[in-house]
């Protein structure tokens, strides 16, 4: 009787494999015809009027990996930051509320020790950003999260020039050196 049960577990595995096979091979794969249309796609172009520079730069880019058509993650970046004489970076982020609304912020633990965003509630349309205990000068400083309202299909962030280094002590540093660029995000057909 155990023969017979072998026997029979050996042919349901045959079938199996060989239905596997029709309908890994009826599945259209070798058809001559063209993949259907893509859905949206996001892309995001960096402001022209901000040039890149390679120190004290502070840089807005898409993370695609993590955007979807309702969702828009930026990532910020540092390049070469003062890490010898500053131990944060405070920032003001404009965006038109009308168009998106901000979902917040997330650090990067590997960038920053502490990160903190959030709209004022006199202006919606300004973010107040501020990343303390800088753990690298250059890479990933955390992520910004928007989402577009209804029917929108393009928007603008763009910093501040209230950019500010945080120093060693907490206390805000004169005459910061910091740049940044923002840039617009744009729903594609």
């Amino acid at each position: 009787m155990s023969m017979s049960i072998k026997r029979l577990l050996q042919i349901l595995s045959m079938i199996s494999l060989a239905l596997t096979f029709i309908w890994g091979c009826s599945s259209g794969g070798g058809g001559g015809n063209p993949p259907g249309p893509s859905g949206p796609t996001l892309s995001f172009q960096p402001d022209s009027s901000v040039p890149p520079s390679t120190r004290n730069f502070l840089d807005l880019s898409l993370n695609t990996a993590e955007s979807s058509t309702n969702l828009v993650v930026l990532d910020l970046s540092a390049t070469n930051l003062n890490t010898a004489a500053a131990s944060g970076v405070s920032a003001d982020l404009q965006f038109d509320s009308t168009q998106m609304d901000f979902m917040g912020f997330v650090k990067d633990t590997g960038g920053v020790g502490i990160g903190l965003a959030a709209s004022l509630e006199t202006s919606l349309n300004t973010i107040v950003m501020g990343v303390h205990n800088l753990k690298r000068s250059s890479g990933v400083l955390g992520k910004l999260k928007f989402r577009f309202k209804s029917g929108v299909q393009t928007g603008t962030i763009a910093f501040s020039p209230s950019l500010r280094y945080i120093g060693l002590s907490g206390d805000i540093l004169p005459n910061s050196p910091l740049t940044a660029r923002g840039g617009t995000i744009q729903i594609k057909n």
